[in-house]
C-alpha cells in the first residue's frame, strides 16, 4: 500500500507528458497549415514586383489591387448617394422658396411630346387629356407574325413650372395587351437634356391597372419622361390612358 502513492504519481506524470505531447504536435500541424497557405498564396495570387529609379521596390498582388478597386467603387458610391441626398434637400428649400405646387395633377393638359406616334393616335396629348377612355401610342407595325414598336419608346410632358415630384401615375391600357407596360423608367428634370432618374417599374402590368411610381428622393423639376427601358422592338411600344404627375 505503500507504493500506491507513488504508482499514481508516475501515472500522472505519464499523463502531463502525453498531453504535452500532443499539444506539440498540433502546434507542430499548424505551423506547416500556415506556412503552406502562405506558398499557396504566393503560387496561386500572381506578384507584380515593381523596381523604381531610386531603387524601391513595391510589390503588389491582384488581390490588393482588386481590394483596391473595390473601396473605390464603394467610395464612389456613397460620394453619390450623398450628392444626390445633397440635391434632394436643395430641391426641398427650393420648394420652400416658390411656394406649393399643389394637390392637383400637375401634367393635366400641359405641353407633351413622344418618341413617335402609331397610326390614328396622332397626339401625345390623349396621355394626359384627362380622358380615362382613349389612349395614346407610340408607333406599331406587323412583322414576321408579331406585333413590333421601336426600341426605348418614351413620352414626355413640360410641367411649365418647377415643382417638388413625388408620384407619377399611368393608368394603363384597359381592353388589351396590358402586359406591355413593362420595365418602365421614369426620369424628371430642369430640361429634357438633363434627366434624372425618379423610379422604375419593372412590371408587366395587367390590362386597367394603375400604376404609382414614386421618386427615390424627391426632386425638383420641370419635365417628366416615362419610358420603355427595352431594345427588343417586338411587343414594344407605350399605350396608355393617361400619365399624371403629383407633387404631394
Amino acid at each position: 500500500m505503500a507504493c500506491l502513492p507513488q504508482i499514481t504519481e508516475g501515472i500522472k506524470r505519464k499523463k502531463d507528458q502525453h498531453l504535452v505531447n500532443y499539444h506539440k504536435v498540433l502546434l507542430a500541424m499548424l505551423e506547416m497549415m500556415f506556412y503552406i497557405f502562405l506558398f499557396l498564396f504566393h503560387v496561386v495570387v500572381p506578384c507584380q514586383i515593381t523596381i523604381t529609379g531610386n531603387n524601391n521596390v513595391s510589390c503588389c498582388t491582384d488581390l490588393e489591387k482588386t481590394i483596391r478597386e473595390l473601396e473605390s467603387k464603394v467610395q464612389s458610391n456613397a460620394l453619390k448617394a450623398k450628392v444626390e441626398a445633397l440635391e434632394g434637400r436643395i430641391g426641398m428649400l427650393e420648394h420652400g422658396k416658390s411656394g406649393l405646387c399643389g394637390k392637383k395633377n400637375l401634367a393635366l393638359h400641359k405641353k407633351c411630346g413622344q418618341s413617335s406616334y402609331g397610326e390614328g393616335h396622332p397626339s401625345c396629348g390623349i396621355g394626359n387629356n384627362g380622358n380615362l377612355h382613349t389612349y395614346m401610342h407610340t408607333i406599331f407595325y406587323w412583322k414576321n407574325g408579331f406585333w413590333h414598336g421601336e426600341s426605348n419608346p418614351y413620352w414626355w410632358v413640360d410641367l411649365e413650372n418647377s415643382c417638388l415630384i413625388k408620384q407619377i401615375r399611368i393608368y394603363n391600357r384597359k381592353d388589351c395587351c396590358g402586359f406591355r407596360l413593362r420595365n418602365v423608367e421614369v426620369t424628371v428634370g430642369k430640361s429634357l437634356s438633363s434627366m434624372k432618374l425618379c423610379g422604375f417599374y419593372k412590371g408587366p402590368a395587367a390590362d386597367g391597372e394603375i400604376v404609382n411610381i414614386y421618386c427615390r428622393i424627391q426632386m425638383i423639376a420641370r419635365y417628366v419622361k416615362v419610358m420603355i427601358k427595352e431594345k427588343d422592338t417586338k411587343d414594344t411600344f407605350i399605350h396608355v390612358n393617361e400619365i399624371e404627375v403629383y407633387s404631394q
